[in-house]
Order: structure tokens, then C-alpha cells, then sequence
């Protein structure tokens, strides 16, 4: 009795046991079965193999010497055990246990259960316990997906109902990047004015726009500031069904998750989407410095195109220690704004929030203090410092122009130069070229490469010029730190792109 009883604990635990790192892969895939199986494809056989094969294989070998079934319990608890901790201490980011994390748990558990009943039936089974919660995994999906989407959208429904309830001027902000950057920034310039609600952080997903009405927004909040993320077509017009903008802003088009969109050209009509779901198509401000946005505005004319050379623009540009330095400039002013936040893509975004924020009616003290105030967005080149060295966070940065940006800057300190990034993903049938790019942008704008993961072939081969002894090819993360030790003096170190554990 109490081997069966172990036996249906075993198969219970084991959608979290042995599928700590699929859960995760599923959570960062949004619950999204496509991109979970495309993720679980890319992964090398030996990133799930230890899962599946250790039990069975422990069993069969217990099994022929007669060894008794507690004993191959015992065993298969503690290789179960083993592998969850493994799996655990080997992510990058951790299984967070939200509520619906939590329901999916208990259902898999319960069906994990239920099929390791047979266990009872035939006991040698149990070493087949894994497959079985995989099993278990792919029924919870299909049953709560349905539920979950019904759960979803009363939850948006309420948030829908409280923002016209409140009413406020409404801000959709859109781009292949800079998106938080922009919202940061406006966020900044129109508190000096008004009562501003802003989604924070990266919360620009639908529930993630609705939990920020539903928990932040207050009464009496003037304008709303929506970030509004995207990975295929149709994905902006569902937030615009949330938020209504009176506004819209188009930061920059360029190849982030083209795998996704599938081409360029849908990539830039899902962009476009923003534009269209405005009343009034002269409130779309665009950013002249990007070929892509600049595109976009072409398509009707309408609205304000923004940047250098532009009726609405900067110039005079320059950057120090001290921070970035430039000249906004339209038809009636010229003001001359000093912030700390870094790289020649700052003018850029911030002239085209500055139009916006004089077209609501703030000062243009109000403007110079705000920028001069500006902090920098944690992981997009935040400056960090450890002793002697400089480090470069540019984490979160994952788009082809952002990357080369930040290398720029890298370039500019005096201190010996390092970066270290595993490359670009989501790109399609570009990725390949966009990182053998990225690797000839290194030369002579670093000291030393440390390429991570499946794109450092690519990356190195973009990188030669720097010579061999200059660039180090790594499987992981835990290798680059242990290869940067190595270089010694004082250092500039650049974190280019931390891909979570689904790429």
C-alpha cells in the first residue's frame, strides 16, 4: 500500500518536478502553445534528456537486479528531486506563481495523478512517470486555455469600463523599440502638469494594460500613458479596443520579432494599427530619425514627423561624462536641454515627446527641468559601477539598432572595452546576417567580445578583424563571468541583450 501511495505523490509532483523548465519556457511564451513547441524545438535534446532518460533508465537498472519497488522509489524520488533543483538553479529567471501558473499546477497535478493511477496496474510504469506528466501538461493546456481566455477578457472588460468612466486623455505609444524609453520620458514631461497614469515597467500586453487601470488608475487621473507591445498582426488593435488613444506615437520600426510578424511588411502594418484606431489621424507624432516610422508617415502625410533636420527636430548634438547635451527646435523656440540618459538615439525620442508635451500646454522651464531630471531605464544602458570598472546595462536591449548604439557608446570610454551579449533572436530568416552585422560592428569599438550561446559561430565570424586571441566564444552566462575575471585593468563592460531561458 504505501508504494502506491508514493507512486500517485511522485506522478502528482512531477508536472513541477520534472517540468520546472517547460513551465517556465511556457510562461515566457505567454501561455501560447505555438511558441511554447517552436521554444521546446530550439532546445538540444540534452536540455530536457535528463528529465526523461535518469528515472527510466535508473529503473531498468534496479529493476533487473531484482531490486525491490520501495527501493526504485526511493531511488526515482530523489533522481525527481535532483533534476527539479537542477533545472531550478540552472534558469536564468525563475518560475513565477501567478494565479493562473497556480491554476494550471493543480489541474496538471491532478491529471498527473489520475494517469499515474495505472502505476497501480502495472508498476514498472512508475519510471515512465515523466512522460506521463507531459502527458498531463498538454490536457491542462487544452482544458484551462478556453477558461482562462473568458477569465481574461471580463477582467478587461472591467478595466475598459473604468477608463471611460475616468476619462482621461488617452497616449499609445508603439515601436520595434524604444517604447519604455518614450513612455519614461512623456511620463516625466507631462507630471510637471498633469495627474499622469503610466503602465509600468514592461506592461504592455492587454492584461497588462488592464491591470494597471484596474489597480493604478484613480480618480481624478488627467492623461493615461499606454505602452503597447506587439508579435503579430492584430495585436496592437486589441489594445487599442482597451485604450481608445487620442494620441499615438511611433518610436522606431525595425526587425525585433519578425519571426513572429513573418515579414517586414506586416511588422510595419501592425505598427500602423496605433495610427489607425485614432479619431483624429494629425495626433500620430512619428520619428523622422528612423526609416522605418519615417515610412509610415508617408503612408498618409498626416500628423507630425519629428527629428533631426525636421520643422520639429534637434541639433547640436553632443555627449560627455555629464550626460547628452542638445538643441530642440521648432517654428516659435529653440531650447537647449541637457540630460543624463545616454546615446545618439536620445535626441531622437525625446524632441518627439517635447512636441507633444508643448502641443498639452507644458512650460518650457518645466521641459528643461524634467529632461535635466531624466533617469535611466534599468537594463537599457544604465550606468552601474563596481570599484574601478564601468558597467554598461543594456540587458533589455534586443533590436539591431539599439545593440549598435550601445556599442557606440562602449567605444567612447577610455578604459579597456568588453562586450558581452549572445547575439540577436526573433529575426527570421535575417537573424543570421543581423548578427554577422552585429560582430563587425564590434570591430574597433571594443577591446574584447565574449560571444554567449547558439549565435556566438555567427557572431565570431562578423568579429574576426579583432583577431582571435581578442574574441571568446562561451555556452552560458556562469562561462562569460568566469572569462571576464581573466581580463585585467580597468574595464568598461558592456551587457548587451540577456536572453530569458526560451531562447
Amino acid at each position: 500500500m504505501p508504494f502506491y501511495i508514493f507512486s500517485l505523490i511522485l506522478c502528482a509532483l512531477s508536472p513541477v518536478l520534472f517540468h520546472y523548465l517547460s513551465l517556465r519556457i511556457y510562461q515566457l511564451c505567454s501561455y501560447r502553445i505555438g511558441e511554447f513547441l517552436h521554444s521546446l524545438s530550439t532546445k538540444k535534446a540534452s536540455y530536457f534528456s535528463l528529465g526523461v532518460a535518469l528515472p527510466l533508465v535508473s529503473f531498468t537498472i534496479l529493476s533487473s537486479f531484482n531490486a525491490p519497488l520501495s527501493v526504485c522509489f526511493f531511488v526515482t524520488l530523489i533522481q525527481t528531486i535532483a533534476v527539479f533543483l537542477f533545472a531550478k538553479l540552472s534558469a536564468k529567471t525563475q518560475l513565477v506563481f501567478t494565479n493562473r501558473l497556480k491554476r494550471f499546477f493543480a489541474l496538471s497535478a491532478i491529471l498527473s495523478t489520475l494517469l499515474g493511477a495505472v502505476c497501480l496496474i502495472y508498476p514498472p510504469l512508475l519510471a515512465l512517470h515523466a512522460q506521463l506528466s507531459a502527458v498531463a501538461f498538454t490536457l491542462s493546456h487544452l482544458i484551462l486555455t478556453p477558461l482562462e481566455n473568458r477569465r481574461n477578457a471580463r477582467f478587461v472588460k472591467r478595466a475598459q469600463e473604468k477608463l471611460n468612466a475616468i476619462n482621461p486623455i488617452r497616449i499609445g505609444i508603439t515601436g520595434s523599440y524604444g517604447k519604455t524609453t518614450a513612455k519614461n520620458i512623456l511620463n516625466a514631461l507631462l507630471s510637471t502638469k498633469f495627474t499622469v497614469c503610466a503602465t509600468p515597467e514592461n506592461y504592455n500586453t492587454p492584461l497588462g494594460i488592464a491591470k494597471t487601470v484596474n489597480d493604478y488608475m484613480k480618480e481624478g487621473d488627467q492623461i493615461f500613458i499606454a505602452e503597447m507591445g506587439a508579435r503579430y498582426v492584430g495585436d496592437i488593435s486589441e489594445l487599442c479596443e482597451i485604450v481608445h488613444p487620442d494620441y499615438a506615437l511611433i518610436t522606431a520600426i525595425g526587425t525585433q520579432h519578425l519571426l513572429t510578424f513573418g515579414s517586414l511588411s506586416h511588422l510595419k502594418d501592425a505598427k500602423y494599427e496605433l495610427i489607425d484606431a485614432l479619431n483624429d489621424e494629425n495626433n500620430a507624432f512619428f520619428n523622422g530619425d528612423n526609416e522605418g516610422a519615417s515610412e509610415l508617415y508617408l503612408r498618409k502625410s498626416k500628423g507630425v514627423i519629428t527629428g533631426k533636420g525636421q520643422k520639429y527636430g534637434w541639433k547640436d548634438y553632443s555627449c560627455d561624462e555629464t550626460g547628452t547635451h542638445f538643441t530642440y527646435y521648432d517654428q516659435t523656440r529653440s531650447v537647449k536641454l541637457t540630460t543624463k540618459l545616454l546615446g545618439k538615439h536620445i535626441p531622437s525620442v525625446i524632441s518627439q515627446c517635447v512636441v507633444l508635451a508643448f502641443m498639452l500646454g507644458v512650460s518650457e522651464q518645466s521641459v528643461k527641468n524634467a529632461v535635466f531630471d531624466l533617469k535611466p531605464v534599468a537594463h537599457r544602458l544604465e550606468l552601474l559601477y563596481n570599484g574601478n570598472d564601468v558597467i554598461i546595462d543594456d540587458a533589455y536591449n534586443g533590436n539591431e539598432s539599439g545593440a549598435k548604439n550601445a556599442l557606440d557608446v562602449l567605444s567612447g570610454f577610455n578604459k579597456t572595452r568588453i562586450v558581452v551579449t549572445p547575439g540577436l533572436v526573433e529575426l527570421g530568416t535575417r537573424q543570421e546576417i543581423a548578427n554577422r552585422e552585429l560582430g563587425a560592428y564590434c570591430v574597433g569599438r571594443c577591446d574584447y567580445a565574449v560571444f554567449v550561446g547558439t549565435n556566438a559561430p555567427v557572431l565570431k565570424s562578423g568579429a574576426k578583424e579583432m583577431g582571435e586571441d581578442k574574441i571568446i566564444v562561451v555556452p552560458s552566462l556562469s562561462k562569460a563571468s568566469e572569462q571576464l575575471k581573466k581580463i585585467k585593468g580597468d574595464r568598461a563592460i558592456l551587457f548587451e541583450n540577456d536572453l530569458p531561458d526560451n531562447y
